[in-house]
């Protein structure tokens, strides 16, 4: 046998390496694979909003979100819609109803990625920073209250609504919001008006 050896050894080794490249080679191989798979697995799945001047709300539906975290959504966000109110007035319920249907009740890509709860679109003058959503750029903000305030200045902006209808009036709100293109939702306004009344949001127009 140990003659065997002496005599074969070079062949021998021959062998022995081209079995370690085709082991090598497949431990590669299934290592790619399995880093593809995890990719695929972990990489979650978000709908672009669709390139709009304003985009039209996410795919990703309120109606999609547990109970709870919608009233979470009402509960952690009804002071600023609130602080809003007293300051621009928009209703509360609008605002609330607004951030809720737009971001999800805050499960949108955009909002949990960049603190946008109302999908506004970043124009060429945004000098903040951005995030890119399909193909429309849309405005990140540092906190969520920035992105509450900035919705208020938007909707404020005598470009955007020539006259604001009455702080109490949420209904005329929610179809001027539609009227004057906010988004290219045709629903906008209906569901403005059913996420109100389902959760009793006026509530929070009676500013204490």
């Amino acid at each position: 046998m140990k003659g065997f050896i002496l005599k074969n050894w070079f062949l021998i080794a021959l062998v022995a390496i081209i079995g370690s490249g085709i082991t090598l080679r497949h431990q590669q191989s299934t290592s790619s694979l399995s880093e593809v798979n995890f990719l695929n697995a972990a990489a979650p799945t978000f709908a672009s909003p669709q390139e709009e001047k304003t985009p039209r709300v996410e795919i990703f539906s309120w109606q999609n979100v547990p109970e709870d975290k919608r009233i979470q959504f009402i509960e952690r966000f009804q002071r600023v819609a609130q602080s809003e109110m007293r300051k621009f007035e928009i209703p509360a319920s609008i605002v609330l109803a607004q951030g809720l249907y737009q971001s999800g009740a805050g499960k949108s890509y955009a909002s949990y990625k960049g603190n946008n709860y109302f999908n506004l679109a970043a124009p060429s003058s945004w000098s903040g920073p951005t995030g890119l959503y399909g193909k429309v750029k849309l405005k990140h903000y540092d906190t969520a209250w920035l992105s509450f305030r900035d919705h208020s200045l938007y909707l404020t902006d005598p470009t955007f609504l020539k006259s604001k209808p009455d702080a109490k009036d949420y209904k005329t709100w929610a179809k001027s919001l539609q009227a004057a293109g906010y988004n290219t939702d045709p629903q906008l306004a209906e569901m403005l008006v059913k996420i109100i009344l389902q959760y009793d949001l006026t509530r929070f127009d009676e500013l204490p």
